[in-house]
């Protein structure tokens, strides 16, 4: 009829059972919505930007993207709408050698929790990432507790000052349609 049917929002995983829908043309699209990092430098863990650093080389996010996601998705190191290949911006490549390293050189003590916080009830996309981020930094040697909040609980703790977290997973952008989801 000429309908337009629009699903926002629809988890990647259901690629298989969508795509058998008698009577649809599916298509995915990738959308201005991503998943980014905050480091929260008041936490002693994360001060040295080597550590920062160590953080980027040391997820492989290209095998997150292809094995929990379908490779549905763009790996981009900007958000949306700046030129993701300005200059000499560095891509991080996953390098868990040189995560390892730079490590070593902060001098940081990877005794003590590297805390991550996220709220799996705001991007159910954390939950599947969040296990292999904390294995692929644990094999670089930071002791990875994570910390998963609802969202009020995430809100309030973005203000808080104290350093008990180092990372705080974020998303942005919205359902598909804009960029007005973000915190």
């Amino acid at each position: 009829k000429g309908d337009l049917d629009l699903a926002i929002d629809i988890d990647v995983n259901l690629e298989d059972q969508v795509s058998k829908l008698t009577n649809y043309d599916t298509k995915w699209n990738n959308t201005v919505a991503g998943q980014f990092f905050q480091f929260h430098v008041n936490n002693p863990m994360v001060q040295d930007k080597r550590v920062r650093q160590a953080v980027w080389y040391a997820i492989d996010r290209r095998s997150i993207l292809k094995n929990l996601f379908g490779g549905h998705g763009e790996i981009r190191w900007m958000f949306s709408g700046f030129d993701q290949n300005a200059g000499s911006l560095d891509k991080y490549e996953y390098n868990p050698t040189k995560a390892k390293e730079l490590i070593k050189a902060s001098g940081i003590d990877t005794s003590k929790d590297f805390v991550i916080m996220y709220s799996p009830l705001t991007d159910p996309a954390w939950s599947k990432m969040v296990p292999v981020m904390k294995e692929q930094l644990e094999a670089v040697g930071l002791k990875v507790r994570l910390d998963p909040v609802d969202q009020a609980a995430w809100v309030a703790k973005q203000k808080e000052k104290d350093g008990s977290y180092a990372l705080t997973l974020n998303s942005g952008g919205s359902l598909g349609l804009g960029v007005s989801r973000s915190a």
